[in-house]
């Protein structure tokens, strides 16, 4: 699907909406001369095209409130590049935004990106009460060829006019192989950081919204439990899964094992 839109009609609801930094839409118009088939182009392809900017407009209002910086800082911050319409880069930068978000929701304070270098460095640092935390994160997407060949089996047969049913046993195996695929990559760049005493978490944020609505937290946390028991990595690595959803007014983002009290 290639990423052919009205340029003009998406400029002209960008100058509505308060908190979508300039360089989003500079982004979104290389998407368009370029023709190039990512995700954000394809979700302006869409009906509720507009639902979707407005989204991006409160992550963006929410990550100025935890960084204390405006639009444009947020991404200079996350060293966001306009002409880098690569596939899974704006899904990586928007992870990033989620997964700062939800760092203070958890109640962490003093979230900072850090800066990428020479060697390995996590992404983020943050505090917890008296404990400090390093963590690295990614996004799980269906924009990766072993993803694309579950697709087939990921909706259960249903009969014409009803809403699809999910087959979560697939998506449940498919989570954890994401997460298993990625996590080695991300010890890499945190097990030297810190001191013995430091806390590091792996977190990959969820996507694809048939992911999302996988079910009830429990769901999510019987996949991190798995992981951490096949890893033993041991005490202080934490594993997360970000959805933004939740059942019931329960949040299913989740970690495990859980964190330290927040004293």
């Amino acid at each position: 699907m290639s990423a052919i839109f009205n340029m003009a009609e998406k400029s002209a609801e960008f100058d509505k909406l308060a908190n979508i930094p300039k360089d989003l839409l500079k982004y979104l118009r290389n998407v368009h001369e370029g023709n190039v088939d990512e995700p954000l182009g394809r979700a302006m392809c869409k009906p509720e095209w507009k639902d979707t900017l407005q989204k991006i407009d409160k992550l963006f209002a929410k990550v100025s409130k935890v960084m204390g910086l405006v639009p444009e800082e947020i991404c200079l911050e996350y060293e966001f590049k306009t002409n880098d319409t690569g596939l899974g880069k704006i899904d990586a930068f928007l992870a990033e935004l989620r997964f700062a978000v939800w760092l203070d929701w958890m109640g962490f304070h003093d979230i900072k990106r850090v800066p990428s270098g020479n060697g390995p460095k996590p992404d983020f640092h943050a505090k917890r009460g008296k404990h400090c935390y390093y963590a690295e994160v990614f996004c799980i997407t269906t924009d990766n060829p072993s993803a694309r060949q579950i697709e087939p089996a990921l909706v259960l047969p249903s009969r014409k006019g009803i809403s699809p049913v999910y087959n979560f046993t697939v998506i449940k195996k498919h989570l954890h192989e994401a997460f298993l695929t990625r996590v080695q990559a991300k010890k890499r760049q945190l097990k030297d950081v810190g001191s013995a005493d430091s806390h590091r978490i792996v977190a990959g944020v969820v996507n694809p919204l048939r992911y999302i609505t996988f079910g009830e937290q429990t769901n999510y946390r019987d996949i991190l439990q798995s992981i951490h028991d096949v890893l033993r990595w041991g005490s202080g690595w934490h594993f997360a899964l970000i959805t933004g959803y939740d059942s019931n007014g329960i949040p299913d983002d989740t970690v495990y094992p859980p964190l330290e009290d927040n004293k």
